[in-house]
């Protein structure tokens, strides 16, 4: 390992869909915009829609992408093919919180995407 680590934290990135609530505040004291009903906190996201940033230590201020980019396997492992082929942060890790009923959405590998 070329980087040496630590304990990452990073900010959440909100997603306020329609069928959200309020409960990210009260279960695990989430602060939440005023007004603005969030269906999902984005914990850890390298995604092009919310790319999570660290707030702490000598990385605070990069996106989970970048870090994913300058630190590379020492970040993401040797043991994971998918990632090491693109080059991505290979995990989206996120709480929802379904107001409503949800419909099941099933995701399409790369190859039919």
């Amino acid at each position: 390992m070329q980087h040496e680590l630590y304990p990452l934290l990073f900010q959440p990135v909100l997603k306020d869909y329609i069928w959200g609530g309020r409960n990210l505040a009260e279960k695990v004291k989430r602060p939440l915009p005023e007004g603005k009903t969030i269906a999902e906190s984005w914990e850890i996201a390298a995604h092009p829609d919310g790319d999570t940033e660290v707030i702490n230590g000598r990385y605070a201020g990069k996106t989970l992408s970048a870090l994913t980019l300058d630190l590379g396997l020492d970040l993401i492992g040797t043991n994971n093919s998918w990632a090491l082929e693109r080059g991505k942060f290979p995990l989206l890790i996120k709480l929802l919180d379904a107001n409503d009923k949800l419909s099941v959405q099933v995701h399409p590998d790369d190859a039919y995407a």
